[in-house]
């Protein structure tokens, strides 16, 4: 408990103003549906994308699984709303906003597991997740709510289990089992991992490491939630393989190797350019190869597969987000093995390559901080008003976002000239999609869909109130996290010594 309340503290701290991805809306527009009783949503303004179903009604393109994790927010919404001076609509946005944050922490409380179960020491495991938490794409994802960052807490908990699965007993066959189930329900193209999860529990057996209850649970439940998306499809869409998403449930479009080059070398999307910290997981993963083969085997299929599927989609980018949203998952799986490097690396230097060595890791740890951090602060939807394309230097997102962040330091009003940020607003689409928020040659961000400020719940506060009293809430926060990151020490006293012969400093 320790943990994942010094994690929520901690994440809390760059806690969203109450912004929403456009595309999650309709996620919560079904929460509000389910909590009448029904899956259809009433076409409005700010829905206009929804998917017409049998009978007249609408239906969100999005997978049912991910409405439920708002429906929670949604009940203390209508419950509580007539208390507050937010409507219930309002008061849900505010509340759902905060999800990923809940589900940030418990990733890093799985993730310390695991890394507890690789037999590391506890400084290595609190070096290496704090690392995690501050310098991957888990911290501005755990503001941004798309259903990657739930889709991660799955994976984490799949290798948690995977990693000393030695039969696919009754209690492992569940675990995988639901696991599975939860990642069809959250969105259908989950189907390549469940594919490989799958593929493990077959493995299992076909070496006759299973129970015959392990068997049926792991693959009862991934059956029956296939079978029950496929009639709520014919329910909704009059189609059992219509899931939603019409035509582009098909368009997997793009050359396999260009947006696997994109994915890799873009300056708007690399992984690389978003997680520097993975090129170091990646020498751990050279390091841990020679144990535990079948489990190492199993996260790089899982990488690997990921890259290759969503680099042939044609949305490979994953639309307006920060960074590559579709491989966010596989991303942040891959910095389990960060200890594996932490563990024999000295920062002391006896020589001049590891003196090079060692100043080539401090780059990278402070450049991951500071370009996750940035990811933080700014509303990534404030890019993409002067995003050009995903390939050239000028346009890059993190530049982009650096002259945004500057500006707002400065405490200016923000509205931005064009051409700074190498753009032309008198041409289109500022001219027809964006003329409400364009005059001249500038672009001005006052409404609170394009946020002035800090994109943080403490930043939106000081900005309405023009108080910087609430500047003292991250201050608390920080405290806070610290405190029971004090509490975990404490409990785990007995095990400073180390689990195994294993140091993070030599």
């Amino acid at each position: 408990m320790s943990a994942f309340f010094a994690s929520f503290f901690f994440f809390a701290i760059f806690a969203p103003s109450g912004h929403m991805p456009s595309d999650t809306r309709y996620s919560l527009a079904t929460a509000q549906s389910i909590c009448s009783g029904s899956l259809s949503i009433a076409p409005t303004e700010n829905l206009p994308h929804l998917s017409k179903g049998t009978h007249g009604r609408y239906y969100s393109k999005y997978g049912p699984g991910y409405a439920m994790l708002f429906v929670p927010s949604a009940i203390i919404a209508n419950c509580f709303s007539k208390y507050t001076t937010f409507n219930s609509s309002q008061l849900h946005q505010l509340l759902a906003s905060f999800t990923n944050t809940f589900v940030a922490a418990l990733c890093i409380v799985v993730i310390m597991s695991t890394m507890r179960k690789f037999g590391f020491d506890i400084k290595n495991i609190l070096f290496s997740t704090a690392l995690i938490a501050s310098s991957s794409l888990l911290l501005p994802y755990s503001k941004i709510n798309h259903s990657e960052l739930p889709v991660t807490l799955l994976l984490l908990t799949f290798t948690f289990t995977w990693y000393d699965c030695e039969k696919l007993s009754f209690k492992k066959g569940l675990h995988i089992g639901f696991i599975m189930s939860a990642l069809l329900l959250l969105k259908i193209g989950n189907a390549i991992n469940v594919s490989i999860i799958g593929g493990c529990c077959i493995y299992q057996i076909i070496t006759g490491r299973y129970t015959k209850s392990g068997a049926f649970t792991a693959f009862f439940q991934p059956i029956a939630t296939t079978l029950f998306l496929i009639f709520l499809n014919q329910y909704r869409f009059g189609s059992y393989f219509n899931f939603g998403y019409g035509l582009e449930q098909r368009m997997f479009t793009t050359p396999i190797l260009i947006g696997l080059f994109a994915l890799i070398t873009s300056p708007s999307k690399s992984m690389f350019l978003f997680s520097p910290l993975l090129i170091l997981a990646l020498a751990g993963l050279f390091k841990a190869i020679s144990e535990k083969k079948r489990f190492h085997i199993t996260i790089i299929i899982l990488l690997v597969s990921n890259l290759f599927f969503y680099s042939s989609w044609h949305d490979w980018h994953g639309g307006w987000s920060w960074g590559p949203r579709l491989i966010v998952p596989v991303t942040i799986l891959m910095h389990l093995y960060l200890p594996y490097f932490f563990y024999s690396f000295r920062l002391r230097s006896e020589n001049l390559f590891q003196t090079i060595k060692s100043g080539i890791v401090i780059v990278l740890l402070l450049f991951s901080f500071l370009i996750n951090v940035l990811g933080s602060l700014i509303w990534y939807q404030q890019i993409y008003y002067f995003h050009n394309d995903y390939y050239s230097l000028k346009s890059s997102h993190p530049t982009i976002a650096c002259k945004l962040l500057l500006h707002k330091i400065r405490n200016k009003p923000e509205v931005y000239d064009c051409s700074m940020l190498n753009r032309n607003c008198r041409q289109p689409p500022y001219t027809t999609i964006w003329d409400s928020i364009t005059q001249n040659d500038t672009i001005s961000f006052h409404s609170f869909e394009t946020f002035q400020g800090f994109s943080t719940f403490w930043g939106i506060l000081r900005a309405r109130s023009g108080s910087n009293i609430y500047l003292i809430f991250p201050l608390l926060l920080v405290g806070l996290s610290l405190l029971f990151i004090r509490q975990y020490l404490k409990l785990n006293r007995d095990c400073l010594t180390t689990i195994q012969e294993k140091t993070i400093f030599k």
